[in-house]
């Protein structure tokens, strides 16, 4: 590098997000989107056929641990955080908040009272969520076993799950995921993707992932040795991915590539 300014060799340093390196989290970003776009509509070595797989786009969020500020919108009119007439809590911190927070506002997740809010277990939580999304997937093909009449052995040689997952911490500090989700049939070559059985349709699908949503759990252990479990909590979202501007592939990759850099 004696040529070099100052003989140094610039490299890219690879960081995926956009609050460190714009420029390599917008390659990142670029990548990304290819990658879920290609699986859902088929592309990049991947046969168009993909694309009427049934495919659903799922948001897994984390329970409630406490009453947090709110940026809430209905519209272009901002609401008011937590509206209530009155009542407090045993701190005796009130329980209602009128004002309309920016979605900037630094107030937006942070607790209305820092005693009754339950920071361990948002701690917990977040600490055990990568173990109860792994348990979400086999929750999600024992579902599938029990709607096509199959033991959840033989669900495998029958489907095969594949998903693109991103995390994103909410304003109040907890995470959820942003999945997407493809059904395909089974096949011994991973790099051949046949359409699944005509019963695993995507309402089954989305069934399937509804009922592990609500069954799925992770045990834990809480700071004074107790054993406990973490769930996920009751906004589940999940949409069938069509062929409409909103829930289109290529609007579900951009949604996903965004959070991934994020």
């Amino acid at each position: 590098t004696s040529k070099e300014p100052d003989g140094s060799l610039l490299i890219a340093c690879g960081d995926r997000r956009e609050s460190r390196c714009p420029s390599c989290a917008a390659r990142y970003r670029g990548d990304a989107f290819q990658i879920v776009a290609s699986g859902l509509a088929g592309g990049k070595g991947v046969s168009e056929a993909v694309a009427d797989h049934p495919s659903l786009f799922v948001t897994f969020t984390a329970p409630s641990f406490g009453a947090v500020h709110a940026h809430r919108v209905r519209g272009q009119s901002k609401l008011p955080c937590r509206p209530r007439r009155s009542g407090k809590c045993r701190h005796g911190i009130p329980l209602a908040c009128w004002r309309r927070h920016d979605e900037q506002d630094a107030r937006v997740g942070q607790p209305l009272c820092i005693q009754c809010f339950n920071y361990e277990g948002q701690v917990l939580w977040n600490a055990h969520a990568p173990e109860l999304w792994r348990r979400s997937t086999i929750a999600i093909r024992r579902a599938l076993a029990h709607e096509a009449g199959v033991s959840t052995r033989e669900i495998d040689k029958v489907v095969r799950l594949s998903y693109f997952r991103v995390a994103e911490y909410q304003r109040r500090g907890a995470l959820h995921f942003h999945v997407v989700m493809r059904l395909d049939g089974f096949c011994e070559d991973r790099e051949h993707f046949p359409a699944p059985p005509q019963d695993f349709t995507s309402e089954v699908f989305e069934v399937a992932v509804r009922r592990a949503s609500q069954a799925a759990w992770a045990p834990c252990v809480t700071g004074d040795g107790n054993s406990a479990h973490v769930r996920w909590g009751s906004q589940v979202e999940v949409r069938a991915i069509s062929g409409t501007a909103e829930l289109g592939a290529h609007a579900v990759s951009a949604y996903i590539a965004k959070y991934a850099t994020k």
